[in-house]
């Protein structure tokens, strides 16, 4: 990701004020001065991922050029406005379809995740804006060219994501496997949003206790849980089948 890396304190500010779409901030931790305040204000303003990092950490990503404590990755994506995907798709008269994702840090598993939303008709994935998988070229090529097509919204609090759904008519149903409901009890024909979380951790329970229905995918086996893609994949072919 060489060429989306940009570094200094000059070049970060200027493409945070130039509006262009920023995956992550590293500053140096502790380091202020002018410059840096500037761009934790604008960051915070706009809601832009920010790391404090070792400067250790800034020396291998910038491989030891002078980054002046700052530098930024470029996103490899456009993301979207999820109120400006609603309105399109109400104007259009089509029933909405999103994938939420909480917290999924593996990027193969997020690329393959995108490559069977594209090809299954989700209208828009939403993502965490922080502690979720960078869109990196792993996932871009798991995705298999499907990330360049998927419209991607970036979340600042999914709970606050999940109550913007409920206030559109949009049902939130989240996969958990304490759940009662099956997967083929899920009305796929009403607007829909589908909550998935990384396995082995599973979703917030926050974002349980607000879903409209929580259901689970049937395992034969004594298995803990399926890998989040294959899931996903599952879900939504099931929803295809209606």
């Amino acid at each position: 990701m060489s060429e989306h890396l940009i570094y200094g304190k000059h070049p970060v500010l200027e493409a945070i004020l130039k509006a262009k779409t920023i995956d992550t901030i590293f500053i140096e931790k502790d380091l202020k001065g002018e410059g840096i305040n500037e761009i934790r204000a604008k960051a915070k303003e706009l809601q832009l991922p920010v790391k404090s990092v070792p400067r250790d950490k800034l020396d291998y990503l910038t491989r030891k050029k002078n980054h002046q404590g700052v530098a930024a990755y470029l996103s490899m994506v456009t993301y979207y406005d999820k109120d400006q995907i609603l309105n399109s798709l109400n104007d259009q008269g089509t029933v909405p379809l999103f994938l939420i994702l909480d917290h999924i840090t593996d990027v193969r598993n997020f690329g393959a995740i995108a490559r069977t939303a594209y090809g299954t008709g989700v209208h828009a994935i939403l993502i965490p804006a922080k502690g979720g998988a960078q869109i990196n070229a792993d996932a871009m090529k798991t995705s298999a060219g499907a990330l360049n097509h998927m419209k991607i919204c970036r979340e600042v609090d999914l709970v606050q994501t999940v109550k913007w759904c409920k206030l559109n008519g949009i049902q939130v149903v989240v996969s958990d496997l304490k759940a009662t409901t099956g997967l083929k009890e899920i009305d796929f024909k009403r607007p829909t949003a589908i909550v998935l979380g990384e396995e082995g951790v599973g979703v917030n329970q926050l974002l349980i206790n607000r879903a409209d229905v929580t259901f689970k995918i049937p395992i034969l086996k004594q298995l803990d849980s399926y890998n989040v893609s294959v899931a996903a994949g599952m879900i939504l072919y099931q929803k295809m089948l209606g």
